[in-house]
């Protein structure tokens, strides 16, 4: 029955999940399950006041799906300080092994205060993924990312806006009890993103992310996880470029220890 309650758990449809078992005779025992399903819709509005001293609205709808595969459609709003939309489009079983089809699109204004511009990003991102046996994960991906900005030198184009066309995959290992909260086992993936070349573009560079995360239990249902990530990135343009974020031949590294 562990088993079975840690599978139907991570299918992400039922808001519990209970097995009951009752003895019959001295040899037999009849075990019934307790499911409750998920609403197939719901819409959350939240107004709260920023330290900065601006107004936050941020709304978020959900809609379920009838058929108990899954299929999860949000659309976000934050309004205040920035200005963003993102729609996420979740299909985890199309077909096969656990072939499934991930979509994100959003758009995103905000002040970049570090350098000093206002900054707009757009990004449609669709995503193919695959099962490789119990514990292997493969994914497939082309993303369009638009980014603008309000002053010069920003930019890698000198029009203060740049169209970057990338293609990418992943593959990665997930070991965990439980997708939601788990108390044990390894979730990592190496994902090489590669922008521009034959593709056109603004850029030509390639993206590599590294991310390792094991969860070692510490005490009764308060799991801990260490994730070390890198993310390192490399440009075939002859001069230093800005590529939105990372520099070329720059990266990053961080390890956070959280605990539940």
């Amino acid at each position: 029955p562990a088993a079975d309650l840690q599978r139907l758990g991570n299918l992400d449809i039922f808001s519990s999940v209970r097995v009951q078992l009752v003895a019959e005779g001295a040899e037999a025992v009849r075990v019934t399950y307790h499911l409750r399903e998920l609403a197939a819709g719901s819409t959350l509005c939240h107004l709260r006041r920023h330290r900065s001293g601006w107004l936050v609205l941020w709304t978020r709808s959900e809609v379920g799906e009838p058929l108990g595969r899954d299929i999860f459609l949000a659309g976000y709003a934050l309004f205040g300080g920035r200005t963003s939309y993102l729609l996420d489009l979740t299909h985890p079983w199309m077909f096969g092994d656990h072939v499934s089809l991930d979509l994100d699109a959003s758009r995103i204004v905000r002040q970049n205060d570090f350098d000093g511009f206002e900054e707009t990003s757009t990004e449609f991102t669709p995503r193919l993924g695959t099962w490789l046996g119990d514990h292997g994960r493969a994914t497939v991906a082309f993303s369009y990312l638009r980014f603008e900005s309000d002053l010069p030198g920003h930019t890698m184009s000198a029009t203060d806006s740049d169209d970057l066309l990338r293609v990418g995959g992943s593959a990665g290992y997930d070991s965990r009890d439980d997708w939601s909260n788990p108390t044990h086992g390894w979730w990592a993936e190496a994902e090489a993103w590669k922008t521009g070349g034959i593709l056109p573009g603004d850029g030509d560079f390639w993206t590599l992310n590294l991310d390792g995360r094991r969860f070692p239990p510490a005490v009764r249902k308060h799991p801990r996880a260490l994730e070390p990530a890198h993310a390192a990135v490399r440009s075939g343009r002859p001069r230093p470029a800005a590529v939105h974020g990372l520099s070329p031949r720059e990266g990053q590294f961080a390890a956070r220890l959280h605990r539940r």
